[in-house]
This record gives C-alpha cells, structure tokens and sequence, in this order.
C-alpha cells in the first residue's frame, strides 16, 4: 500500500473517532497544476519525461455551530493535499493542537507540530500511516 492510500484511510479512521465530517471526497491533485509553486516545478519536470506527479486528496472538518465559530480561529479539520510532490496528511483538533506529516517513498519524510497535543498527534498519525503501509 502507498502512502498516500494510508493516508486515506488513517483521514477517515480520525475523522471517524473525533466526529469530523466528509467535506471534500477523494479528488487528486495533479502538481502541475497545483497552486503551491514547489509542486508545480515537480509537475513540469515529470511532464517534460511524459509522467504525472498526482496525489489522492481528501478534507473533513468538524461540524461548528455558526454561533461557535471563532473568525480568528482556523476550523478543525483533516486535510490531504500535495507538498512537493509528495503526500501531506494535516489534522487540527479543536484545542488549536496541530500536526502534520509528509511522506516520501513510502517513508515519513517530514512532520510539523503545534500547541499541546501537536507532537503526540504527530506521532499517532505517523504509527497509523505505517501501520497501514506495513499492513497493506
């Protein structure tokens, strides 16, 4: 299994758990013509040898009521996108803790943390990504 899919699976199976709903269903992402100028530059070079750098993306948020809502504050959610051409799994929790990771050939290559839970966040979703890509 490649990254990428376990990444599907490991957005759902959070989504799941923290009660996040499905905003965005599976699309992809074709880097060339992301806006993210980095993926862009990946996407012409493997156009220019006839490939497609492409990566399954997906976007759950947490259901607010408009009364909740904090204009300053960025809406929990669980995003899968592109950065530099490879896989990128995103997640914020309600508390503002923030953790994302990036995978590159099948491998973590890359992970952010934020707030009081980030870096155990960060560390759940790099064991469910791996467990699934072992297990795939």
């Amino acid at each position: 299994m490649t990254a990428n899919d376990a990444m599907l699976k490991v957005a759902k199976c959070m989504a799941d758990k923290y009660g996040y709903v499905a905003v965005e269903q599976e699309k992809e992402i074709d880097a060339s013509k992301d806006n993210f100028w980095g993926n862009q530059a990946i996407g012409l070079d493997a156009a220019k040898k006839n490939e497609k750098v492409i990566v399954k993306a997906c976007r759950y948020e947490m259901p607010v009521p408009e009364s909740g809502r904090d204009e300053d504050k960025r809406p929990p959610h669980i995003r899968i996108d592109m950065f530099w051409g490879n896989p990128r799994l995103s997640m914020y929790l309600p508390d503002g803790s923030f953790a994302c990771v990036s995978y590159k050939d099948n491998k973590m290559s890359e992970a952010q943390a934020f707030k009081p839970d980030g870096l155990t966040l960060a560390n759940e979703l790099k064991s469910l990504i791996d467990e699934e890509i072992k297990n795939g």
